[in-house]
């Protein structure tokens, strides 16, 4: 980290990465990486899921690639539990976002739950992106 700020990688296509096959997850997950902490001569510590879907063969595969731990959008299910291991749950900030918007991402109450259900919401509509992709 460097006056407060560290590199993550996000992949190098930004394609969803759940159900490509292990070589195109490590190309995407490996390339990003090595290719950051080249350019930048920082070392890359985390690894942030495009449009936030993950799964264990992804997070094996960060680990495997010497990240510490794996980015994912928060699911309702960890509201009240404990994210797995390496997990780092996160909201997203997006460019339509509020300043109240951004307030209630960071509450630890109900608010949050807007947040949460909001985020669910962009990254469902997300899913058109990954379609068109697909039919590329």
């Amino acid at each position: 980290m460097q006056n407060g700020w560290e590199m993550g990688s996000h992949g190098v296509t930004h394609r969803s990465l759940v159900g490509l096959p292990t070589w195109m997850l490590k190309a995407e997950i490996q390339t990003s990486k090595n290719a950051i902490e080249r350019e930048f001569n920082t070392q890359v510590k985390f690894f942030c899921v495009p449009f936030g879907k993950l799964n264990r063969k992804i997070i094996d595969i960060a680990k495997q690639s010497g990240y510490q731990g794996v980015c994912g959008f928060f699911p309702f299910k960890y509201y009240h539990q404990a994210a797995p291991d390496n997990i780092l749950l996160r909201l997203a900030v997006y460019s339509f976002d509020t300043r109240k918007a951004i307030v209630r991402k960071l509450a630890s109450n109900w608010r949050i739950r807007v947040e949460i259900v909001k985020q669910n919401v962009v990254n469902f509509c997300a899913n058109g992106t990954v379609i068109v992709q697909k039919l590329k």
